[in-house]
C-alpha cells in the first residue's frame, strides 16, 4: 500500500472510479475495467479468484470483496472459467482496452499538480523548505485525509486551508471533488458486498445518537451542521417509509442513551445559570450561544428545552430504555478494561489534565455489547452503531486496539453513515440524476476541521482564563476584555473562507 500512496496511485484510482461511474457504467462494469487493467499490467493468462482479487486490491489500493470481483469477472467476455480457474484468451490479451490505464496516467498528472501546489502552499505558510521526507508524509496525510482515515495530524490544518483556498481554482477544486466522490462510491462498495441488493435496505439498524448530533438537528451548532443532519435523516426517512409500506415496520431506529439525556439536561441547566448571570458561557460552544441568545429569563431556556425534546420526538428519536449493560452475560463483550482505559487515556486526551475518556469508551462499550463483539460484517448487518460528533470518540473507535482491520467501527460520523445509506439506496450509481449531499464535498470537511481546531483552541484558552481569574492573577476588567476577544475568534464552518484563512490559521 505504501508504494501506491507514495505515487498517488490510490487517489488516482479513486478519481478514475468516479469518472467511470460518470460514463454511466454499472458497478460491475467499472470493476471489470480495473480487472482488465490488472491482467494487462501483470501479463496474466490464468488465475484463481483469490489471486486476481489480491492483485486488483494491491495495485489500485482498493479493498474490494472477492464476491464483487467474482461477479465482475463474468462481464469480461475474453475470460472463461474452467474447474475453478479463470483463463484469459491469449489472442486478445494484448487487445484489451487501455481505458483505465490512460485515465490513471492523466489523473496522476493532475494529482501531481495538486501535490506540487500543496507543497508550495505549506512552504509559504511555514516559511520553510520541505524535505523529501516532509513531502512524502504530506502525500500520505492528504491520502488519509481524503479517505477519512484520520481526524487530524500535524498537516491536517494546512491541508484543510489549502482545500478551502482551492475553491477559487476551478481545476483544483474539480479534481479534489472527483477524488472525494470516488471515495464515496468506493467506500460504499467496500462495506456492501452484496451489490444485488442496492436500491433496498432490508435489515434492522439501531443508530444511537450522541449529544452534538442531536444539537445539529436543532440547528444549535450552525446551519451547515443542520444541513448535514437533514441529509442523513432524509435517507433514514426514505428507508423507513419504504419499509413501512412493505412490512408495516421501520428498519432504522434512532435512539439516545440515558447518559446523553443527562448531558442534555446539564447543558440546559447551565444555560439557565448563564441567563441568570451566575456563569459565563464558554465562547467555543456554539450550541450554548444559540440556546441563551434571545432568552431573558430561565423560563425562556426551559421553553427552548421543551421545544428541543418535542423536536426529537417528532423525528422519532427516543431515549433508550434502561438496560443492564454490565450483567454477567455481557462480560465477554466488555471492552472497558483498566489497561485499555489507561492506554487510550494517554493517546487521546485532548487536554493535559482534565479530559476523562471513560465517557467515550462507555458508549463504544455499549455498542460492542449490542453487537455481541461481532463487527466483522457488512455495514447493513452490524445491527447497532453510535453516531457521534465527538472527535475523541471517533479516534478511539478507529484505534487498532478496538477496531480490527476490515471491521465496521463501533462509532461513525454523519459523513460516513450518510455515505453508506446513500450508496445502499443506489443514489450515486449511473444516471440517477441525484446530486451529492453536502457532506460529500471535500471543502465541507475542510471547513469543519478548521472550525473544530479553532474552537478547541478557544476552549482551552477559556479554561486558562477562568483559572487565572479564580487565582486572582487577572482582574474582572481584563478577564472580560479577554473573553470578548475569544468570542470574536470563534468560527462556524460556513464562516471559514479564502478571505479569512490567515486569521483562521493564526
Amino acid at each position: 500500500m505504501e508504494e501506491y500512496l507514495e505515487n498517488s496511485r490510490c487517489l488516482a484510482s479513486l478519481a478514475v472510479f468516479k469518472e467511470l461511474y460518470d460514463n454511466k457504467k454499472d458497478i460491475y462494469a467499472v470493476i471489470s475495467e480495473f480487472i482488465i487493467e490488472t491482467i494487462k499490467l501483470k501479463t496474466i493468462y490464468q488465475f484463481n479468484l483469490t489471486e486476481i482479487a489480491s492483485l486488483v486490491n494491491n495495485i489500485f489500493d482498493f479493498d474490494i470483496p472477492e464476491a464483487v470481483i467474482k461477479t465482475a469477472l463474468k462481464r469480461i467476455k475474453s475470460i472463461t472459467k474452467t474447474k475453478g480457474s479463470y483463463i484469459v484468451d491469449s489472442t486478445c490479451n494484448s487487445k484489451l482496452n487501455d481505458d483505465v490505464s490512460t485515465k490513471l496516467t492523466n489523473t496522476k498528472q493532475r494529482n501531481d499538480l495538486i501535490f506540487s501546489k500543496l507543497f508550495s502552499f505549506i512552504e509559504k505558510l511555514k516559511s520553510i523548505q520541505l524535505t523529501i521526507d516532509d513531502k512524502s508524509n504530506i502525500k500520505k496525510s492528504l491520502c488519509s485525509y481524503i479517505l477519512d482515515e484520520s481526524i487530524e495530524d500535524e498537516y491536517s490544518k494546512f491541508i484543510s486551508a489549502f482545500i478551502v483556498q482551492c475553491q477559487g481554482d476551478k481545476f483544483l477544486s474539480n479534481q479534489l471533488n472527483d477524488i472525494k466522490e470516488g471515495v464515496v462510491l468506493y467506500t460504499g462498495l467496500k462495506y456492501n458486498s452484496d451489490i444485488s441488493k442496492i436500491g433496498n435496505w432490508d435489515t434492522n439498524l439501531t443508530i444511537y445518537i450522541d449529544t452534538e448530533i442531536l444539537f445539529h438537528l436543532a440547528g444549535y451548532n450552525s446551519s451547515l451542521y443542520k444541513d448535514l443532519f437533514d441529509e442523513f435523516y432524509k435517507l433514514v426517512n426514505e428507508i423507513n417509509t419504504n419499509s413501512i409500506n412493505k412490512t408495516g415496520k421501520e428498519k432504522i431506529h434512532l435512539l439516545y442513551f440515558g447518559e446523553v439525556k443527562d448531558e442534555i439536561e446539564r447543558f440546559f441547566n447551565k444555560a439557565e445559570y448563564i441567563v441568570e448571570g451566575k456563569e459565563t458561557p464558554d465562547p467555543s460552544r456554539e450550541a450554548m450561544r444559540s440556546i441563551v441568545n434571545g432568552c431573558k429569563s430561565a423560563s425562556d431556556v426551559v421553553l427552548k428545552k421543551s421545544n428541543f425534546y418535542n423536536l426529537l420526538k417528532n423525528h422519532g428519536i427516543k431515549e433508550e430504555n434502561e438496560k443492564d449493560f454490565y450483567n454477567k452475560d455481557n462480560y465477554e463483550y466488555n471492552i472497558e478494561g483498566k489497561e485499555l482505559l489507561e492506554h487510550l487515556q494517554n493517546l487521546y486526551s485532548t487536554k493535559k489534565n482534565d479530559y476523562d475518556i471513560s465517557r467515550n469508551i462507555k458508549f463504544l462499550n455499549y455498542i460492542n455489547i449490542f453487537r455481541k463483539g461481532e463487527s466483522n460484517t457488512s455495514f447493513e448487518n452490524i445491527g447497532t452503531i453510535l453516531l457521534t460528533g465527538n472527535s475523541a470518540t471517533i479516534k478511539i473507535a478507529w484505534d487498532d486496539s478496538i477496531k480490527k482491520n476490515g471491521n465496521v467501527p463501533l462509532a461513525t460520523t454523519l459523513g460516513f453513515i450518510t455515505n453508506k445509506l446513500w450508496f445502499r439506496l443506489g443514489k450515486g450509481l449511473g444516471s440517477t440524476g441525484n446530486t451529492y449531499p453536502k457532506s460529500f464535498e471535500i471543502v465541507t470537511k475542510a471547513q469543519i476541521v478548521l472550525s473544530t481546531q479553532i474552537n478547541n483552541s478557544v476552549s482551552e484558552k477559556y479554561d486558562n482564563l477562568q483559572e487565572e481569574y479564580k487565582k486572582g492573577k487577572i482582574n474582572k476588567d481584563i478577564a472580560t476584555t479577554a473573553l470578548l476577544n475569544l468570542r470574536s475568534q470563534v468560527k462556524t464552518p460556513e464562516n471559514i473562507n479564502g478571505e479569512n484563512l490567515n486569521d483562521v490559521l493564526d
